[in-house]
């Protein structure tokens, strides 16, 4: 066997990689095809962007050409290949030479290197254009460089070199099922040689295997591969320099570093093209993929069918490493619902259903005892379970009154991200306080062999796991149903309380309230937070230092007072995320901003804590509804009663009180607060704010224009806001302005300005702050100004959707100021906010909540 040079590396945090882009001269220099008559025909990289828009900020918001045209001259019509390297592609992108669609790039957003072939007569003597363009005008910024043209077809040019890996475990040396990943000296997945077969899933440079062993073809040049097998294992790599002729053999090494005994891997969210009809991933190929990232419990969840891959997973030879589950992703147009376990020959929900009532019904007939509400926060048909305009996050209140049945809800779906990776946590904190008892759940929604890894984000469940390929599957859908679970995204966050009660368990009132944390991963996720959450808030929170440990990252116990009332505990663990190129990092599937960054993250399920004795846990909800009974709905006799509680409860007050007729904005509820609880006032605050940005969408029937303004006045806020029909200026794009006036004092700020916006432009006579809305069409907007208790300025974005069911922001603007200054502001200043070019005066509201704020009289 031919040598070749190269060397072995096991790859964790310190060890050396290639960078995710290098200078493309070398790449050119050593491949791809560094053995075939190469020409580059154009190695500037362009950055290519259909729609009107920036998708990402990062990628810059000047205009970008639509399609990329490129003129070269050719003086042989042969056979060829063409290869392109390509990033960030999200939507189709047709490749076209001499008008002839030669194919696509490929629909991935990682860094590739393609390759087309070019049969006979594809070029032309002479001039040819090859033409990079958008096949449709969704928004999707990519990158294409390197565009190079190899003058032997494409087979001879991804058989070259030969190159065979043995992946085995450190643990005795037997082979494991693995994904072998190849990149090229730019972090760039690389096309290799072969297909798909028996026990092998290939796409462009990656390879799963079925029994450790992967064999494939390689142009000649300088490449790294790597040995995976999923979230508990580490990764071992090695560097090759290929040469034409060269046959190579690695035996790469991959050794458990989480320790999960009792806990099973489960990924309850799993597609194949062959049921699903999208995505590319076969059947076939998902069995060896599932194999191949260490899943040891899947759940098969095919778009509205029942489908069992046991045999198919026998037929791969993979069957021992995992026990497929029959489930069913029910896919209606309010919204979609994972349920298992079931059988073929269970009856099928009704996918055509209108209603959350309707759905339940049929997804109830099944008999299934796990049912999952999938992304929440995603727009399908139209309609998304937890839009802002009918859901209030923080009390987990569903303003059109659907009731949800569901018993689970996905909280971490690395296949469709949301921008802020908490966002979804949140929601389940707030379903949680709100009564429901729902389960929480990674899961990768992946329908593909390698654009959405498979078990990327995961759920485990504690159930036997001596096994994997006899899990009991009874026991575990008991066991998740009760809670008993961890979340994984690259990170694992196992807490304890009491030394033996964990997540799904209720901590009786005797016990104490010693609480263990650990965080665990393998040495190539980093961590560096755990937070530890009562009731949805932090309440104990640490740095981690060794972050890049592997197996076990972190641990430390906390010792807690006794709460005064009931409270669910929940662990989360936090780090950065990076490109792993096994182990890539989807961008946010319906992105809420332009600006994103990736993260790590691992959430235990909730410990109950049974403070008051009964036997149960007793929700938020349960306590609000209490006090609410104590008080008649009485708003001042409410206040008093919730004395005690936590701002949960008190977030659920406000709900209930909604539920009366009575908004959160009068000014009765915010003149009973002046003697609340600090909890309290938070409670309803939050609860205001989230609820006062759903009326724009709901369509609330107020004047087309409205502003005003309320106070809290023991933390000294005042939220000033503006709800403003969107035709009053041009659709693309208008600004909203809070300004600021000094009476009689000139045209500038005096010294002592009491109130310092902190942001904006001078004006005549004070400072104004101006945010721009851009709506995609009429709707309405809301734009809040919330003044909170110093001197310094922030903003914050929020979403809500138009009349029309579009996405939109309005923006919030937090300025703090002193009680003292406050007196000043109601006596000497005046604010008003200014629409495009209409101008609404708000000074009285203002005036009137400042006054009060003071204890005095509006002057």
């Amino acid at each position: 066997m031919a040598s070749a040079l190269g060397t072995r590396e096991p790859y964790g945090r310190r060890s050396p990689r290639f960078p995710r882009r290098r200078a493309l001269a070398l790449a050119l220099l050593v491949g791809p095809g560094a053995g075939a008559q190469t020409r580059v025909l154009d190695a500037r990289t362009h950055h290519l962007r259909s729609g009107a828009r920036a998708e990402w900020q990062e990628r810059g918001t000047h205009p970008h050409p639509r399609r990329l045209a490129l003129d070269f001259r050719s003086t042989s019509g042969a056979e060829h290949t063409l290869s392109i390297r390509q990033e960030d592609v999200k939507q189709r992108w047709d490749v076209v030479l001499n008008g002839r669609v030669l194919g696509q790039l490929q629909q991935d957003e990682n860094p590739i290197v393609a390759y087309w072939p070019l049969p006979v007569g594809a070029l032309r003597a002479g001039t040819n254009t090859l033409r990079v363009e958008p096949a449709d005008t969704i928004a999707d910024d990519v990158w294409v460089r390197g565009i190079t043209l190899l003058d032997a077809p494409l087979e001879d040019v991804l058989s070259q070199a030969s190159v065979e890996v043995d992946v085995v475990d450190a643990d005795g040396g037997e082979p494991l099922p693995a994904r072998v990943t190849v990149v090229d000296t730019g972090g760039a997945l690389q096309t290799v040689g072969g297909a798909s077969a028996r026990g092998r899933a290939i796409r462009p440079g990656i390879v799963y295997t079925g029994d450790g062993r992967a064999t494939f073809g390689l142009p000649a040049g300088a490449y790294r591969i790597f040995a995976s097998r999923g979230f508990e294992y580490g990764v071992d790599s090695a560097r090759l320099v290929l040469r034409r002729g060269d046959r190579v053999r690695r035996r790469l090494v991959v050794r458990h570093e989480v320790p999960t005994p009792g806990w099973v891997a489960s990924d309850t969210h799993v597609h194949s093209l062959t049921y699903s009809r999208h995505g590319d991933a076969t059947a076939e190929e998902r069995v060896v993929t599932l194999a191949g990232e260490g899943v040891e419990l899947p759940i098969v969840t095919e778009h509205n069918v029942q489908v069992d891959l046991d045999s198919t997973a026998r037929a791969a030879g993979v069957r021992d490493f995992f026990t497929p589950v029959v489930g069913n992703e029910v896919t209606t147009r309010v919204g979609h619902f994972n349920v298992w376990p079931l059988t073929v020959r269970a009856p099928v929900p009704d996918s055509q259903v209108r209603s959350w009532d309707a759905a339940f019904r049929t997804i109830e007939a099944t008999g299934a005892h796990a049912v999952i509400l999938n992304h929440a926060r995603d727009i399908h048909a139209g309609f998304r379970p937890f839009d802002p305009a009918r859901h209030v996050a923080i009390a987990g209140l569903a303003l059109d009154g659907w009731e949800l049945r569901a018993n689970a809800m996905e909280v971490v779906n690395s296949g469709a991200q949301q921008t802020d990776v908490h966002r979804l946590l949140l929601d389940w904190f707030g379903m949680l306080n709100a009564g429901h008892r729902l389960t929480p759940v990674g899961a990768s929604d992946s329908h593909d062999v390698g654009r959405y890894v498979v078990g990327q984000a995961r759920t485990y469940i504690r159930t036997r796991d001596e096994a994997p390929g006899r899990i009991d599957v009874a026991d575990a859908a008991e066991r998740f149903r009760d809670g008993a679970v961890m979340v994984s995204f690259g990170l694992l966050a196992e807490l304890t309380v009491a030394d033996r009660f964990g997540p799904g368990d209720v901590v009786p009132a005797t016990a104490s309230l010693r609480v263990d944390v650990r965080v665990l991963g393998p040495a190539w996720t980093r961590a560096d937070r755990i937070t530890l959450y009562a009731n949805g808030r932090p309440i104990r929170s640490a740095r981690i230092v060794d972050r890049d440990a592997a197996g076990v990252k972190w641990r430390g116990t906390w010792l807690l007072p006794r709460p005064a009332h009931d409270v669910f505990l929940v662990a989360v663990a936090e780090g950065p995320g990076e490109f792993l190129p096994f182990w890539p990092i989807a961008k946010p599937y319906q992105p809420a901003a332009a600006e994103w960054s990736p993260h790590v993250i691992g959430a235990s399920g909730a410990v109950w804590l049974d403070v008051d004795g009964d036997g149960r846990p007793t929700d938020a909800h349960a306590y609000a509804a209490r006090a609410m009974a104590a008080s008649s709905g009485e708003i001042g006799p409410l206040v008093d009663a919730l004395a005690p509680y936590d701002d949960a409860v008190a977030a659920q007050a406000a709900a209930l009180l909604l539920a009366r007729g009575v908004r959160p904005t009068r000014a009765a509820v915010w003149a009973a607060l002046r003697r609340a609880s600090p909890a309290t006032r938070r409670g309803f605050a939050e609860f205001a704010a989230e609820w006062l940005a759903s009326q724009p969408a709901r369509g609330d029937p107020h004047p087309k224009t409205e502003y005003d303004a309320f106070t809290d006045s023991t933390t000294r806020s005042v939220s000033v806001y503006a709800i403003v029909d969107t035709t009053l200026a041009p659709p693309d794009s208008f600004a909203v302005e809070l300004v600021q006036r000094w009476k009689g004092r000139g045209t500038s700020p005096p010294s002592d300005a009491p109130l310092e916006l902190g942001l904006g432009r001078t004006s005549a006579g004070g400072l104004t702050v101006s945010r721009a809305l851009k709506p995609s069409g009429p709707g309405r907007a809301a734009v809040v100004f919330l003044l909170d208790g110093g001197r310094r300025i922030r903003l914050e974005q929020s979403e809500y959707v138009s009349n029309g069911g579009e996405r939109m922001t309005f923006e919030t603007a937090r300025y703090r100021i002193s009680t003292a200054d406050l007196r000043r502001v109601a006596e000497s200043q005046e604010l008003r906010v200014r629409i495009g070019e209409r101008e609404l005066w708000i000074d009285p509201g203002w005036r009137r909540v400042a006054a009060e704020m003071v204890g005095g009289r509006p002057p």
